[in-house]
């Protein structure tokens, strides 16, 4: 009879532990399904990734905004008027490039005529093709600089999203683990 007793009690018990097993691995299921984690350490590592990612592109950016406006710059200085320039350090879009190799092309043709033929129709055409160029290359930066600049604004965007989530991983870790020591006792 004591036999038979404490194997129902063992049977009834096991069914209930079994039940509330099957809830916890459903609970532990639901929360990696909710937070978009497979693994805590993994996602924890994959997210820094990503952050560094961003932070990389946003140091590049930024790079190439100051760039763009130092050419900027250096085009709208009075005193630099007919000087080539430091297309070198240019790391930016491929027509601005063609743009400013053209514009020293044509500063170099005019530099070669000096100073004292200003009336020769070559002197002036090659001026007026300077200026032209001059200011397409000024519209191109313009529009470089801005495009840069709401690029920079959604990888900075990105990146505090990133950071936040990595901000969330103690939270997320701390409540998987408290799920996971339920399942243990359970089991």
């Amino acid at each position: 009879i004591v036999a038979e007793a404490t194997a129902k009690f063992i049977t009834e018990r096991l069914q209930i532990i079994g039940e509330e097993l099957h809830n916890i691995d459903g609970s532990i299921k639901q929360f990696k399904d909710d937070n978009g984690i497979v693994d805590i350490k993994t996602e924890a590592t994959r997210r820094t990734e990503g952050a560094m990612r961003y932070e990389q592109e946003i140091a590049a950016t930024s790079n190439q905004i100051a760039m763009s406006k130092f050419i900027r710059d250096y085009l709208t200085d009075n005193s630099k008027d007919v000087n080539i320039i430091p297309a070198a350090t240019f790391d930016g879009s491929t027509a601005i490039v063609s743009q400013i190799a053209s514009y020293n092309d044509l500063v170099i043709r005019r530099l070669k005529l000096g100073n004292d033929s200003k009336n020769n129709p070559l002197v002036l055409q090659l001026d007026s093709n300077i200026a032209s160029t001059k200011n397409a290359i000024l519209a191109s930066l313009a529009s470089n600089i801005k495009a840069l600049e709401i690029k920079l604004e959604n990888l900075e965007a990105e990146e505090r999203r990133i950071s936040g989530m990595i901000g969330a991983v103690p939270k997320q870790e701390q409540e998987y683990l408290s799920i996971a020591r339920q399942q243990k006792i359970k089991e």
